[in-house]
């Protein structure tokens, strides 16, 4: 009976635990996932009951594919996929895949196809690159051409060989005895002499002696040898070398057809081409049997040498040992020494070692240590290998040969001989009795331990891409094919690593949209180290500087920890992505794409948003509270703020004296740039600030000091202090106020400005999405116990909605509206004025003042300039108004019952007159639902005080002058004076983004011009080239590179392969400065795109650099409107030489010159200068005699 019909016959019976616990077993064994995690679970639940009545809801489902796997099972050059003995689909030697069965699960269906991809000629199949690997070098397909002697043999052909090679090291360590004295010199590491390179993971280990060193460390190819002008010695044997490599190969006809019979469309056509991957081997020799050549061992400066430099016993640390502990990546395991016993608990994550003393040697104690580090990187938040097996089976004999090897690499790596110095017969008859026969029964378990290994080495030393390992520092060395060069590595933990990306996870992300996603996986965790890298390396400074370490240290984990579960769900979500150009355009399910598309698109915009608010929130808990921005109302902002004013003033004092200088050098024909630095210096400037400014202002004859920024800046610190004055004025005046409603209160706390809403419970969700919402923007605090928000800024329509919300009590609500806008003298005087359209306003008892441009709603009182205060009622205006009424003030304004009109009377002492309060609002400064203080009418400045007016309409230019005085305009930088003057001043906006377009004939130059710009901003900005037209790895491009690049672009501009608008989405992400090549290749994978929505206005403070192609009449490939769009219009004038060919401008809205006169020859490399004009010739008419 199968798992599944045992399973759902238990509905309604009675069984023991001893049965549940045989079905688990059996569900195990035969792979039947869904039965096992069932029955488990329900053992979990109950596990101290015997017997249990079962019943099922929900029947497990009756699937071969899910109970029985589907292996893989070679036969002649085809593989065949078996499932319960029966054949399900098979491969051929071309990768062609025949399915002889229907209802596959698409699982066992990707490893199948996966599969398919790398067989040809006894390719290794998946597994082998994902667990076998790590540490074999990939070479190119014309290696034999290099190395010589490349033989393409089968997978087991080089298991076999590598297992034997590792028996015949065990029989040979037992035939002799090693033990020797710790002082004799060798070495551990095996090199390749001409590359310099260490041989490394199963590799090493095939060249070295199992316990022991080597004589010479250097191993050549019989090609190498015979370029080096030396000889074999007679009888010397040669040891092989694995590597893999990869080719290409077009399809057949007879392929193309059986693939899109197979597929039941076009998926295949004439000119595809299929990868094959090889393992292959090549026989190098020992140095030791080479004569003719001198390897010069004297002057050995690489890893792994074994000197008598480190004596034994005497327990002495080993420094370059300790440097590799000490150089673990974090978090790292916590190590404890003590006990006799040395082990690793991966439940606590803990290394246990006997102290150093206990040791017969320091060399003993460090490989024993290495031994134990190696297990800690299998620990599931590194590594995660696999720590169930019991005693004596595989999975335990794995780790433990995994961190065998893994000890032996790192001892290596400290020059520390391989050795135990206990029962070294008992030692080796534990390998006999343990590993052998696992050798000999899975000739793969060498291959994926080594490789285990070598990549537990790698975690800890954590080499770069040179092969430079962290723990080295300075001392560590690079070398080339001739010579050995010092390389320099700054000494850096970081807690964490590119592997923390899985490659398969990467690699799955691109399989559909990229022809090669081994690049763009390897490109995917460099991305992510490089970026966790650059927060880590920013922000540990200043945490430094602050003395917050150990904040930013458990802070950055956890952001690390957010980042990195937002990354991999954004690569997964692109899996099972396929663009059109890989898959084909016939029957291509579009919107299915697009809607896969738009899921990673928002999971790509969930991370960036992580990304930038993580790091905020970083520099925030690490910021020193004097660096912190200024809060409205807290305690001692008004003393910093009188601080920066004195700052302020300074500097713009400085701007001015500085541009009268300027103007002064200026006018001196010869006055230098030292004469600027001088002069700067006197009037205080710095001395960097001063050589910078005067090259740029000396470069630059427009340019000077910003002083109406600094101006701006002095008046609205200004303001700031005259709000917090008035905000210091009303603590002292006023004590907090409370307002109750059913289970909490609503508290004005002035102390604080800030209002407070604290409940007796936590709130339920629709009370805190109301907090939270637009307009009333409440946070928690934890540190006050409330839900609270700046109190000077909250306006009085959103406190009424709070109030009604809340059901805050009438008569509190009420009470709080007299408090905040009455005195007692308008409580008695005063009645609700009726409003009436365009600004009318009706008084008490009938008498009507005309208020023509006012406004008497809080939301619009931004927009006016004064708040008139009659008692109840508050009405905003302008200043004209103002003026107007009080030039009324003078005047008897009775009505024929002797009643008091809006501003009193001069003839009626019997009357109580009614008190009017102009106030004016300061710039920026939201004035609305302020404690307004009434004062007298003669305390108000004189209108005719200059000051700064608010313009009614708050879309008007002045309005937004005004409210962003503050504001400093920014502009690209160009290092090349010539394309900076051809551009003009670019506006680096902040809104949207600016477009340049270039458009010309074919052969023009246009791409030339393009590598010119891009090399002229890369030394500010990042630049990123989306080159379609040309490949980045083509020749062509290279070439363009090499002559239009300097060092700095060659390394900075990111270029990648695009397949993809996904490509282009990412790509403007990353970078400052975007140039595209071209829009009409750009339409040929979206037809809807346009240069205004798709970049110009869809993304904030990019740059974007846009070539067009003209047919060869003249019009625009793609269409003409959106090339028009852009801000900057550029034109590719083509003449039959190329060293006259030109870029005008069409349009340039940041060009304050005549475009006509702005000519760019792409040759040179220069502006071209207009041809002086030839003088006119003047004839006077001379009187003949």
């Amino acid at each position: 009976m199968s798992v599944t019909k045992q399973f759902n016959g238990l509905a309604g019976t009675t069984v023991t635990r001893e049965y549940l616990i045989e079905l688990q077993a059996k569900a195990k064994a035969e792979n039947h996932k869904e039965v096992y995690e069932r029955v488990s679970k329900f053992l979990a639940n109950y596990p101290d009951d015997k017997k249990f009545e079962i019943e099922i809801d929900t029947p497990a489902r009756e699937t071969r594919g899910l109970s029985v796997p589907v292996v893989p099972k070679k036969k002649g050059e085809e593989l065949h996929y078996m499932q319960d003995n029966v054949k399900v689909a098979s491969i051929n030697k071309h990768g062609v895949i025949t399915w002889h069965k229907k209802g596959i699960p698409s699982k066992e269906r990707y490893q199948i196809r996966k599969a398919a991809r790398v067989v040809g000629l006894g390719c290794p199949n998946p597994e082998d690159f994902n667990g076998m690997l790590h540490g074999i070098d990939m070479e190119t397909e014309n290696h034999e051409q290099i190395y010589g002697l490349g033989k393409a043999v089968s997978p087991d052909a080089i298991y076999d060989m590598v297992t034997k090679r590792m028996l015949d090291l065990i029989e040979k360590a037992n035939k002799g005895d090693y033990e020797r004295a710790w002082n004799d010199e060798g070495y551990l590491i095996p090199y390749n002499f001409v590359s310099k390179k260490p041989y490394r993971g199963i590799n090493s280990m095939m060249l070295t002696p199992l316990f022991g060193t080597l004589d010479n460390p250097y191993f050549l190819t019989f090609t190498q040898i015979k370029e080096k002008g030396g000889k074999l010695k007679k009888g010397s044997k040669g040891q092989e070398v694995v590597y893999f490599s990869r080719t290409e190969k077009e399809y057949s006809d007879a392929e193309i057809e059986r693939i899109n019979k197979a597929a039941g469309s076009e998926t295949a056509k004439k000119g595809d081409k299929k990868e094959f991957f090889f393992l292959k081997y090549y026989n190098v020799f020992s140095a030791s049997d080479i004569e003719g050549i001198d390897f010069d061992l004297d002057n050995f400066k690489l890893l792994g040498k074994v000197t008598n430099d480190v004596k034994a016993g005497n327990n002495q640390t080993i420094d370059i040992a300790e440097k590799i502990v000490t150089h673990y990546p974090k978090p790292n395991p916590k190590i404890e020494y003590k006990g006799n016993k040395a082990f690793f608990a991966p439940s606590k994550d803990l290394v246990s070692m006997p102290p150093i003393d206990k040791f017969k040697s320091s060399q003993d104690f460090y490989r024993t240590l290495f031994h134990e580090l190696s297990h800690s990187t299998g620990h599931e938040n590194r590594l995660k290998r696999d720590f169930s097996g019991a005693f004596g089976s595989p999975e335990y004999a794995f780790e433990e040969l995994t961190a065998e090897f893994g000890a032996v690499f790192l001892s290596a790596q400290a020059g520390i001989m391989f050795y135990t110095n206990k029962n070294h017969a008992g030692y080796l008859k534990g390998w006999n009795e343990v590993l052998v026969p696992q050798l000999k029964k899975d000739n793969r378990f060498l291959m994926r331990a080594s490789s285990a290994a070598q990549k537990a080495a790698d975690f800890i030393l954590q080499p770069d891409s040179d092969g430079i390992f962290k723990f080295l520092k300075k001392e560590a060395k690079k070398t080339d094919k001739k010579e050995i060069k010092k390389a320099v590595e700054k000494e850096e933990n970081y807690p964490f690593f590119k592997e923390e990306i899985p490659y398969d996870v990467a690699y799955r992300a691109y399989t559909g949209i990229s022809f090669t996603p081994e690049k763009r996986a390897v490109s995917e965790q460099n991305g992510y180290f490089d970026f966790l890298k650059s927060v880590y390396d920013e922000n540990h400074k200043k945490a430094k500087a602050s003395d917050k370490l150990e904040i930013f240290e458990t802070n950055f984990l956890k952001f690390k920890e957010g980042y990195l579960k937002r990354s991999l769900d954004y690569l997964r979500s692109k899996h099972g992505i396929f663009s059109s150009m890989i898959a084909g355009s016939a029957r291509f399910p579009v919107a299915r794409m697009e809607k896969k598309n738009r899921i990673a698109n928002d999971k790509l915009n969930e991370l960036v948003e992580y990304g930038k608010i993580g790091q905020k929130r970083l520099l925030a808990s690490i910021t020193p509270e004097a660096e912190k921005p200024i809060k409205t109302g807290a305690k001692g902002t008004l003393e910093i703020l009188q601080e920066k004013l004195k700052e302020a003033e300074k500097n713009h004092k400085k701007n001015l004296e500085g541009n009268k200088l300027l103007k002064k050098i200026r006018s001196n024909p010869k006055a230098t740039t030292k004469d600027l630095v001088d002069g700067l210096i006197a009037i205080g400037f710095n001395e960097e600030v001063a050589k910078k400014e005067a090259d740029y202002f000396m470069k630059y004859t427009y340019a000077g000091f910003h002083t109406a920024n600094s101006n701006a800046k002095v008046k609205r610190i200004k303001d700031q202090i005259a709000l917090e004055e008035k905000l210091n004025q009303r603590k002292s005046q006023t004590g907090n106020k409370e307002y109750s409603f059913k289970n909490g209160k609503v508290l004005d706390n002035y102390e604080l400005n800030k209002i407070q809403v604290l409940f007796d419970n936590k709130p339920d969700e629709k009370t805190r999405s109301f907090l939270k919402k637009s307009g009333q923007a409440f946070k928690w605090s934890p540190n006050n116990g409330a839900w609270q928000r700046q109190l000077n800024t909250y306006y009085r329509l959103n406190r009424e909605d709070l109030f009604k919300f809340l059901e805050v009590s009438a008569n509190e609500a009420k009470d709080q509206e007299k408090t905040k806008n009455n005195t007692d003298k308008d409580k008695k005087n005063t009645k609700t004025a009726a409003k009436y359209p365009n600004g009318t306003v009706v008084n008490w008892d009938g008498v009507i003042y005309e208020v023509g441009n006012s406004v008497n709603m809080s939301t619009a009182a931004s927009s006016m300039k004064y708040l008139l205060i009659s008692g109840n009622t508050e009405i905003w205006t302008d200043e004209a108004t103002i003026d107007s009424l009080k030039a009324k003030e003078n005047q008897q304004k009775v009505d024929k019952n002797g009643q008091v009109a809006l501003f009193g009377s001069l003839n009626a002492p019997d009357v109580t007159e009614i008190e009017t309060i102009y106030q004016e609002v300061p710039a920026q400064v939201p004035a609305v639902q302020q404690t307004i203080v009434h004062v007298p009418m003669e305390e108000i400045e004189d209108p005719e005080e200059e000051r700064v007016i608010t313009p009614l309409n708050r879309n008007s230019l002045a309005y937004r002058k005004q409210n962003r005085s503050n504001t400093v305009h920014e502009y690209y930088t160009i290092e090349n004076p010539d394309i900076a003057t051809f551009l003009g001043k670019i506006e680096k906006k902040k809104k949207e983004s600016v477009a340049i377009t270039i458009a010309g004939g074919q052969g023009s130059g246009k791409t030339s011009f393009v590598f010119q710009l891009m090399n002229a901003f890369s030394k500010h900005y990042k630049v990123g080239h989306a080159s379609i037209e040309e490949h980045p790895e083509s020749a062509l491009y290279e070439d363009k590179a090499e002559r239009f690049w300097n060092e700095n672009a060659k390394a900075t501009i990111d270029s990648p392969e695009i397949n993809s608008m996904q490509d282009i989405k990412d790509l403007i992400l990353r970078n400052d400065v975007i140039v595209i090549d071209s829009f009409s290749k750009l339409l040929s994978m979206d037809n809807k795109i346009s240069l205004d929505e798709t970049f110009r206005k869809k993304y904030d403070g990019k740059l974007f650099v846009i070539i067009y192609q003209l047919t060869t009449d003249g019009k625009m490939r793609g269409g003409s409107s959106s090339q028009f769009d852009g801000d900057v219009i550029l034109f590719v004038e083509k003449f039959p030489d190329f060293k006259d060919n030109y870029v005008y401008a069409d349009k340039n809205r940041y060009q304050n010159r005549s475009l006509d006169e702005l000519h760019y020859n792409i040759a040179t490399a220069k502006l071209v200068q207009p041809e002086e004009e030839e003088e006119d010739l003047q004839f006077e008419e001379v009187e003949r005699i």
